[in-house]
């Protein structure tokens, strides 16, 4: 299946929850781009406020600290209150979808499948889903909105210092994506003996 058939195919189940998700995301960039102030705020109390014994402006300074640390908390607490509140109902959701779906089935259905793939689809496969489709896209934009400010952020300090260290992305890159898939391949391995293990204790204590 391509992720543009897997996205249509899952999407109206996301549909009735986007405005909360269109705002955890807004969250979450703000959240990202907020991390990346203590350490330019530090940078100025170490070099403008204490080297020219400025106390006013030290004070100034730790107070913007302060404030910025309390905003980081405010931003990411809502936005994962947003995420696990939508995340629950839209987990719900699919799971009553696809139980209302198995129940439908005809006998000789039952008669063929086995019990423990049906409870593996219901428990894990659901959160799968829903991990890749909302927690890998969180995960992607709260990264690329911080890669991008600390790249812009090491550009004002030293371009040669922020060219050598974008050096190694390529390199990274592609270790990555050779990881990603490794890491598919024994995530395949462990649901299918996560489902014989189910299918097996059901048989063993069914007889």
């Amino acid at each position: 299946m391509s992720l543009k058939e897997f996205v249509r195919r899952f999407y109206p189940y996301f549909r009735p929850y986007a405005g909360k998700y269109i705002l955890a995301f807004v969250l979450l960039s703000a959240s990202s781009l907020l991390t990346l102030l203590p350490p330019v705020l530090v940078k100025y109390i170490i070099d403008a406020g204490i080297k020219s014994r400025n106390q006013s402006l030290i004070n100034l300074l730790a107070l913007a600290l302060i404030g910025v640390l309390v905003m980081i908390g405010i931003t990411s607490r809502t936005m994962d209150y947003l995420h696990e509140w939508a995340g629950s109902r839209i987990i719900y959701d699919l799971r009553q979808h696809l139980l209302s779906h198995v129940q439908r089935q005809s006998m000789t259905f039952f008669a063929s499948a086995r019990l423990g793939e049906i409870v593996g689809r219901l428990r894990t496969d659901v959160n799968r889903v829903y991990s890749v489709l909302v927690n890998t896209a969180l995960g992607a934009v709260s990264e690329i909105v911080q890669i991008a400010g600390i790249a812009c952020f090491l550009f004002y300090l030293n371009r040669r210092l922020a060219l050598l260290a974008l050096v190694v992305v390529p390199v990274i890159c592609l270790v990555l994506r050779y990881t990603g898939r490794t890491q598919r391949r024994l995530a395949l391995d462990v649901r299918d003996k996560d489902v014989f293990l189910l299918d097996f204790c059901q048989e063993l204590f069914g007889n």
